[in-house]
């Protein structure tokens, strides 16, 4: 079965809570973009996590990984609120070895989602399972890989490789961007993506090519149907 996730960028912490109350019986996970919200603060991260627990994923980047605006001492607050919860963090393991080289020396205990995002273009397989590899270096709970596929070869080399990492126990989510990567965001779900990252619409989506909820939602029904009815 699908596992939904909603893809949350807002300002507004208040915001925010409408959308998971709203959403939550629509969704299985919501990812949270902590650099964008104003006036952050560990006490509203706490409140979400004892809420929502392990339904919770948060990402400390932005979009198309520009720089971000959080200072240290408030990620370090705000990772001892995540340390030995059941909430996820997302790390890139390329752009975000600072992050996560701090919270080895804190000795922070994540639900380590480790990743890695290129809104260029897809690596060749080597760097790609050189990615992976790295990801479970980190002691990674979720591999996660995310490209910009420039054909629809490229999308067959990701699905290839979930369909590796799968084989080899890990838990993975490995997603092409753009058109030609449509095809890993259907077919993704139904060969061991650990989530499907669904915007409400497609002017929320938090990567190019993500299908709305109820288009992607619409799709993997029919194809989940007929699975079962082999």
């Amino acid at each position: 079965m699908s596992r939904f996730c909603l893809p949350i960028i807002e300002s507004s912490k208040e915001e925010i809570r409408r959308i998971i109350a709203d959403t939550e019986s629509r969704f299985d996970a919501f990812e949270v973009w902590l650099d964008y919200v104003e006036e952050l603060d560990p006490e509203f991260v706490t409140a979400l996590v004892d809420r929502y627990g392990e339904r919770m994923i948060f990402v400390f980047r932005r979009l198309s990984l520009a720089p971000t605006l959080m200072d240290g001492a408030l990620r370090e607050r705000i990772f001892a609120v995540l340390s030995g919860s059941s909430s996820f963090v997302d790390l890139d393991v390329r752009a975000q070895v600072r992050e996560l080289d701090q919270a080895a020396r804190a000795g922070h205990r994540f639900r380590l989602i480790a990743s890695f995002h290129d809104y260029e273009e897809t690596p060749d397989d080597r760097t790609l399972r050189e990615l992976s590899a790295t990801a479970r270096s980190r002691g990674a709970e979720i591999v996660k890989l995310s490209t910009y596929c420039r054909s629809d070869h490229d999308a067959l080399r990701l699905l290839a490789l979930l369909l590796e990492l799968r084989g080899a126990g890990v838990t993975p989510i490995v997603l092409g961007m753009g058109p030609h990567g449509i095809a890993t965001r259907v077919l993704g779900p139904l060969w061991g993506n650990a989530l499907a990252f669904a915007p409400l619409d497609p002017e929320r989506a938090s990567a190019p090519g993500q299908l709305s909820r109820d288009r992607l939602g619409a799709v993997l029904d029919i194809l989940e149907e007929s699975l079962r009815a082999r």
